[in-house]
């Protein structure tokens, strides 16, 4: 009987966490593409991000959120931002993601091949 409630428990610790970080994830986003335009961002530039770590801090109650920004898929070099999160809002956001990125990337296709690159 142990080994039937072992998987259930598995699952629902499982979707809770991802139900919770789609939830921030989604905070997030609603907030940057408030922002996004008097910070000098297009909206094409905070689109695609993903989360890369994230923590509660026990003595503030605070949930910090570290990201990188993604373009077509691809992770974009210090393309990184993170959150300060507080009783379900954002309360500080820092971006240093590459502003106007549809207009400075001119291909995702490598230009080099694995071998060239070594």
């Amino acid at each position: 009987m142990k080994h039937f409630f072992l998987p259930l428990v598995l699952l629902w610790v499982s979707c809770t966490v991802l139900s919770a970080l789609e939830g921030t994830k989604q905070i997030i986003q609603n907030f940057m593409d408030e922002h996004a335009a008097s910070q000098g961002y297009q909206p094409s530039d905070v689109a695609q991000w993903d989360i890369r770590s994230e923590h509660t801090s026990r003595l503030s109650g605070a949930h910090y959120v570290y990201f990188h920004q993604v373009y077509k898929g691809i992770e974009v070099a210090n393309g990184l931002g993170q959150a300060v999160l507080k009783d379900g809002a954002v309360h500080n956001l820092g971006l240093g993601f590459i502003a106007n990125i549809d207009q400075r990337i001119q291909s995702t296709t490598p230009s080099l091949s694995p071998l060239q690159a070594a």
